[in-house]
Formats: structure tokens, C-alpha cells, sequence
């Protein structure tokens, strides 16, 4: 803007906008209005609420405007609610002028959009500077933001194992070299497969979440039926010992740690899961040898969790083994939607002939994992595109329970059978 002032114009006639500013005639003090006298006199002595109030809103309205009448805004930073974007489009013409005259109607708003440019150039500056802390706050205080470590354990954490079989458990099994014996999903493994999940809900991909969500579930059920075992066998000790009979729980002479260093919280959910596995066998084991219950029951009871248990395991990793393939690694909730590319349209093709239809509750995010990367935030319109979407899923899924509820209903030799 100064070159603008200074490069067309005669030495004597320019006027530097420093120099402008200081020299622009400060607004003369305006006389006391009789009727704003009245009001501030006959507010101090009513009382009245009500009246209060029209007093106060006659006075705002009597007050005097600013003598440059600049643009305004709600979220103005300045106190005086002055605009900045507004006032660069009110003076659009001054601003793309080559040159500007003392004597334009908006010469004094000119000068004052320069200067608040300036002053809100230092005011962002500062901010920057606290780390958006309060005014408050010293850019000393505000640089430890910047050195403030990550969050740690405070200690090392570790899993306590009493039992080989607990212990097998969390170790898995690969596949020999000979490759004569099946692999086996362990903890570990399985602390992997839903960390790879829940990394592609980043993604907002809904089969990722339908893994989870179903995980979550499942494991919400085995530890139940764990439960109510470990809570039978303590309720068989605690009878006997209400009459006189004391028997321990075994436990390992030599148990073995194993550190934790799980990057997801579903790797502690595992963890859990393992921990009371092992101490199930530990009470299914202690029942067996004090004569409670039989070696048999022990062995049909410990071989009926174990492979509910490792059945949902497989289930679980063969999503990660599909959702993890380049075709469909970049799968989304976008791919769903109508006119989505010809790459996207093949993507939820693949996925709902290896998965079945995703369910139209988790789709529409009204079912969610319990732990999520998420971060996609839908405006109008996609929110209308997804709604439609999970409209026609749910219209879907409607229709083939009504399909096999008739299947079930249709008497033999009716043909639908």
C-alpha cells in the first residue's frame, strides 16, 4: 500500500502511512447528549429491572458509531468487531489501484486496514508463540508444550503364566517346515491381526470395524463361560471348606513372565483373555487331582473352550488376511456410494462375496468398535449418500430374513425346500 502512496505522487503531496496514521485527526469529543443524561440519571435511581433494561438498550442504540464505519464481524479477533476480510473487499478497488489519493471518501480506512493487517499478523504471531495458550501464558511456559515427552509405562508389564497349556496358548503354533502340522492362531498372534485391523479403520473401512466389533463380542462371551467355570470350581472348594476340608489351588512351582509390549489396546484385551484362560486350567486341573471331578470331564471341558476360543481366533484373522491384500487394502465407506470409480465398485463386490453384506448398523456407524482410528468427519452431503446406503443394506438384509423366515415356515413338498 506505501508504494502506492509514495511512487506516483509528488514529493510534497506524499504522505508515508506511518506518518498518516499518526497525524489522522482524532475524533473530538462529542458533547454530552441531554437525553443520555436523563437516562443515566434516572437509572440510577429506578430500580426496576425492566426499566433497567430499556435504559440500557437506548443507550447502546444513542451511542456514538465509529467515524470510518468499517466492516464488522461476530468472531472478530478485535474488540471492536472490525473485519478484515470484509474491509479488503469493501476497499477491493483502492487495494488494486496503482496509486491512492489523500482525498478519497475511503483514504483513512485504507490506512486503518493496513494497520490492523499489521496488528493481526503480530497478534497470530504471539498466538504461534503460547502455543495457542492463553494471553496469560509466557512463551517460556508455552515451549514446554513442545518438550513435553510421550506418555510410558511406569513400569515394565508382564504376563504371569502358571500352566503350559496357558502358555501354548499364547504362543500359537506356525507351520513346520515339513509342513506337516497346521498352524495355530495364538494370543500373540491374534494381538497382531486386530492391531492390522484397527490400524485400517483409519481408512473408515467398515469391514475392518465388523471384525472388531464382532471380536469384542465373542471375547465378551468366552470370558463369560470362562467365568462361570473358574466361579463353579471355586464354589465346589469353598463347600468343602465350610466342612473342614481345605483344599489349595495349584499353581506352577516355577511360573514363567512374559513381557507385554503391545502397541494397541487391543493387544491388553488379548492379554486378558490369556491370563484367565490360564488360570481356568488351573482350576479345571485343581478340581482333577483333589477327586472333584473326573479326568474325563476335565479333559472335555478344557477341550470345548479351547477350541470355541480358537475357532473365533481363525474367524478373526481371516479378515486381516483379506483386508490386508492389495485389492482391497483401500477399501472405505465412500466405495459404497453411488458413482463411486469402477476400482471401488470391485473392491465392495470382492468384500461382500468373502464377508457377506456388511450390516447396515455398523455401515451407518451406529454400532462402533470400542476402538477406533477414525478420524473421517462427514459433512451434508456424504451423510446423505451414507444414509442412503445404509437404507438400502438394511432394506436388504429386511428382505432375506423375510426370505428365510418363509423357507422355515413352508410345509415339505411345497417346493421351497
Amino acid at each position: 500500500m506505501l508504494e502506492k502512496l509514495m511512487g506516483t505522487k509528488p514529493k510534497s503531496e506524499t504522505v508515508a502511512k506511518t506518518s498518516a496514521v499518526k497525524q489522522r485527526p482524532s475524533a473530538s469529543p462529542t458533547p454530552a447528549d441531554p437525553t443520555i443524561t436523563a437516562l443515566i440519571r434516572s437509572a440510577v435511581t429506578d430500580n426496576s429491572v425492566a426499566s433497567q433494561v430499556r435504559k440500557a438498550e437506548t443507550l447502546a442504540s444513542l451511542a456514538p458509531k465509529s467515524s470510518l464505519g468499517f466492516e464488522t464481524e461476530k468472531n472478530s479477533p478485535f474488540p471492536d468487531g472490525y473485519s478484515v476480510e470484509k474491509e479488503r473487499i469493501a476497499l477491493k478497488a483502492l487495494l488494486e489501484a496503482d496509486s491512492v489519493s489523500e482525498t478519497d471518501p475511503l483514504y483513512d480506512r485504507y490506512l486503518e486496514l493496513d494497520e490492523r493487517e499489521m496488528k493481526l499478523s503480530q497478534m497470530s504471531a504471539e498466538y504461534k508463540q503460547r502455543g495457542g495458550g492463553d494471553e496469560l501464558v509466557t512463551v517460556a511456559e508455552a515451549d514446554k508444550i513442545r518438550s513435553l515427552g510421550s506418555l510410558e509405562d511406569e513400569r515394565e508389564e508382564t504376563l504371569l503364566f502358571h500352566t503350559l497349556e496357558g502358555l501354548r496358548f499364547f504362543m500359537g503354533r506356525a507351520r513346520d517346515p515339513q509342513n506337516k502340522l497346521q498352524p495355530i492362531v495364538g494370543g500373540k498372534r491374534l494381538a497382531s491381526t486386530l492391531k492390522t485391523l484397527w490400524v485400517l479403520t483409519a481408512n473408515d473401512n467398515p469391514y475392518a470395524d465388523w471384525a472388531l466389533i464382532n471380536y469384542e463380542a465373542n471375547q465378551d462371551l468366552i470370558i463369560k463361560r470362562l467365568e462361570a467355570e473358574i466361579e463353579r470350581g471355586h464354589d465346589i472348594f469353598k463347600k468343602l471348606e465350610q466342612r473342614g476340608l481345605q483344599f489349595s489351588m495349584l499353581k506352577s512351582a516355577q511360573p514363567k513372565e512374559i513381557q507385554l509390549q503391545f502397541r494397541s489396546p487391543y493387544g491388553y484385551k488379548v492379554a486378558q483373555l490369556i491370563v484367565t484362560y490360564d488360570y481356568f486350567i488351573r482350576v479345571q486341573k485343581s478340581l482333577e487331582r483333589k477327586d472333584q471331578i473326573t479326568n474325563e470331564q476335565m479333559r472335555t471341558t478344557v477341550q470345548q473352550v479351547t477350541r470355541l476360543i480358537r475357532g473365533k481366533f481363525n474367524e478373526t484373522s481371516r479378515f486381516e488376511r483379506w483386508l490386508m491384500k492389495p485389492e482391497l487394502r483401500q477399501m472405505s465407506r465412500r466405495d459404497f456410494v453411488p458413482g463411486a470409480p469402477p476400482e471401488a465398485t470391485q473392491r465392495v463386490k470382492a468384500a461382500t462375496e468373502i464377508f457377506g453384506p456388511v450390516p447396515s448398523e455398523i455401515y451407518n456407524c451406529t454400532i462402533l468398535p470400542h476402538h477406533t482410528r477414525r478420524t473421517y468427519s462427514m459433512d451434508a452431503s456424504d451423510r446423505r449418500l451414507m444414509k442412503f446406503v445404509a437404507d438400502e443394506l438394511a432394506r436388504s438384509e429386511a428382505d432375506t430374513h423375510a426370505a428365510m423366515l418363509e423357507e422355515a415356515n413352508a410345509p415339505i413338498g411345497s417346493g421351497l425346500l
